[in-house]
């Protein structure tokens, strides 16, 4: 058993110590529950303040367990701390409706729990408002996690190592699907996201790539180069583009060896046909163009 703490621990029992001990902190709080006890939501509870004062105590001691205070949806250690979290972000969302509501209308018939101090307090441990996105991240850092350790982000459906990443993987495929031409701005932030770090939006089972190596094969053979353009090949055009950036990380990671193993066999056949490394999709679509101006140049002599 260590005899220290480390500094993030100290600071959640400085925190705890803080808010345990300071009266006039509670006695000013207790001020603004005056106005927030008015607006019961069917709770019988006769001391809100104490109640919620109890929840965040029991916040941080699961935050000095886990290091983070996202709270899982079922909690069965503490069931009751996993609804409070819920309610608080519910809380949150009625809080900033009612404030814009005042600050466009100088009235709202909003009601909402969440006081200023309350949020004050929340952020001050790190509380993930947005469960959703903190989840996304997460995977999304699982992710790099596969590639860094497969030199890539073709991640199959079904990935028994972590079934988990498998199952977001194909979620991120459907979200892509689904939004269509109209995505929104949070969707459009992640599919971003993922393509610059190479993810395969086609589905993705053992044969991925070499298919697509197949099809690039193929398009030479008609074409004379591979130079494909997103309009002519938007699948293809991805899986070159993700082919540039994975070997770009290859030799950026200090101390790593790409010519190694299945990245060395990749690099090889794409080698032999010519693959176009240094160039970025915009340049690649201008190469394209001048292979078309080029050609068409040809047969009118």
């Amino acid at each position: 058993m260590t005899s220290g703490f480390s500094s993030q621990e100290e600071m959640i029992r400085v925190i705890i110590k803080k808010y345990q001990k300071q009266q006039a902190f509670r006695r000013k709080e207790r001020a603004v529950e005056q106005d927030v006890q008015k607006k019961d939501y069917g709770k019988k509870d006769k001391h809100p303040y104490v109640a919620w004062q109890s929840r965040f105590e029991d916040l941080l001691e699961f935050k000095l367990k886990y290091r983070h205070c996202l709270v899982p949806y079922t909690f069965p250690q503490n069931q009751a701390l996993a609804c409070w979290v819920k309610r608080q972000r519910y809380d949150y969302k009625q809080y900033m409706k009612q404030q814009q509501e005042l600050e466009l209308r100088g009235s709202s018939n909003v009601e909402t729990k969440m006081t200023e101090p309350r949020i004050r307090m929340l952020n001050e441990v790190g509380f993930v408002w947005d469960s959703h996105q903190a989840k996304w991240e997460q995977m999304f850092r699982e992710l790099l996690d596969y590639k860094k350790e497969n030199g890539d982000c073709d991640v199959p459906a079904k990935y028994p190592p972590n079934k988990a990443l498998g199952l977001w993987a194909t979620r991120q495929r459907m979200m892509k699907r689904e939004a269509g031409s109209n995505p929104s701005k949070a969707t459009v932030k992640r599919m971003r996201m993922l393509e610059s770090v190479g993810f395969m939006w086609g589905s993705s089972y053992p044969g991925t790539w070499e298919k697509m190596y197949n099809e690039l094969t193929k398009f030479k053979l008609d074409h004379g180069h591979c130079y494909v353009s997103k309009e002519a090949n938007p699948l293809l055009f991805n899986w070159i583009s993700g082919q540039r950036c994975q070997l770009k990380d290859l030799k950026s990671n200090e101390g790593y060896m790409p010519l190694v193993g299945k990245n060395a066999k990749r690099i090889s056949l794409l080698d032999s046909i010519g693959f176009p490394w240094e160039d970025n999709g915009e340049f690649a679509n201008d190469r394209y163009d001048q292979y078309q101006c080029s050609s068409n140049a040809s047969m009118n002599d």
